[in-house]
C-alpha cells in the first residue's frame, strides 16, 4: 500500500520574494497515479 498514511504531496513554496505569500506553500503537486493519496495495488496468486 503506497501512502498509507494519506500524507500530502506539497508543491515548493512561493519563492517572489516582493510577494504577501513568500515562503507559503498554496498548493500541491500533481502526482502520477503511483503517488496519489490512498492508492493500492493488489496481487493475487494462484498455484495449482
Amino acid at each position: 500500500m503506497l501512502n498509507a498514511s494519506n500524507t500530502p504531496h506539497l508543491a515548493n513554496p512561493n519563492g517572489n520574494v516582493s510577494s504577501g505569500g513568500f515562503g507559503q506553500i498554496t498548493s500541491t503537486s500533481p502526482g502520477s497515479r503511483t503517488t496519489d493519496e490512498r492508492y493500492m495495488r493488489l496481487g493475487f496468486k494462484a498455484t495449482f
